[in-house]
């Protein structure tokens, strides 16, 4: 019998447990992130319509030519039993085994630059291209609107621009692309710490501290 009830009791325990997973994720879902999809984010308009002309900067993330054997590298560095067992590589090393080459970069930057962008190698496998929505629209094949996000409780409100649907890549650089990011401009985190004031607090008249070797105020919860 008693073990009947211990048996039960770890049921309910279980079923407690379940339902407040549930319930927990019931209501993150609730919780929405500004998107093109969230009521919240209100379509302004095309960049087009609103005669935006300021220039939009995103990065190109290069196709590596050696992905096969990079990824193979990457097994044998983490597999305990190998010969490369935590033989990593340092940034330049990796560069100069799988980063594309120059005259393959040059290649993309000029397709990049025949659509009215310009491109600059800021890392051996990144870009950073700079154009104005128009040209960045017509590279791309997206139709870039404004959103703007009313503030809400402390959070202030916010505008961003995002294309409707996902980028497509000219057909020159499709293979010699691994990815395009920026068009999308909604922020995706913020920070949640709070400054500590200047100003030193400073004891009132009469209060008698004892020595703790901080200065008053230097120390804050």
């Amino acid at each position: 019998m008693e073990i009947r009830k211990t048996f039960r009791r770890q049921l309910l325990l279980a079923a407690t447990i379940l339902i407040g997973i549930a319930l927990h994720s019931a209501a993150r879902a609730e919780v929405l992130l500004p998107a093109v999809a969230n009521a919240r984010a209100q379509d302004l308009g095309a960049l087009s319509e609103l005669a935006v002309s300021e220039p939009i900067s995103i990065t190109i993330a290069l196709g590596l030519p050696n992905l096969g054997d990079a990824e193979e590298l990457l097994q044998q560095i983490n597999t305990p039993r190998s010969a490369q067992f935590h033989q990593f590589l340092s940034p330049d090393e990796f560069a100069a085994r799988f980063a594309p080459t120059d005259e393959s970069v040059a290649g993309i930057v000029a397709g990049l630059e025949s659509h009215g962008l310009s491109a600059e190698r800021i890392r051996p496998t990144m870009l950073r291209v700079t154009g104005s929505p128009a040209d960045m629209e017509r590279t791309f094949a997206v139709s870039l609107h404004r959103f703007a996000v009313p503030a809400r409780d402390d959070v202030p409100g916010y505008t961003f621009h995002a294309p409707l649907a996902g980028a497509r890549l000219p057909a020159e650089l499709a293979g010699r692309v691994a990815g395009v990011f920026g068009l999308d401009s909604r922020p995706s985190m913020r920070p949640h710490y709070f400054a500590a004031a200047d100003k030193i607090v400073r004891p009132a008249p009469g209060v008698v501290l004892g020595p703790t070797g901080n200065p008053m105020g230097s120390l804050t919860v």
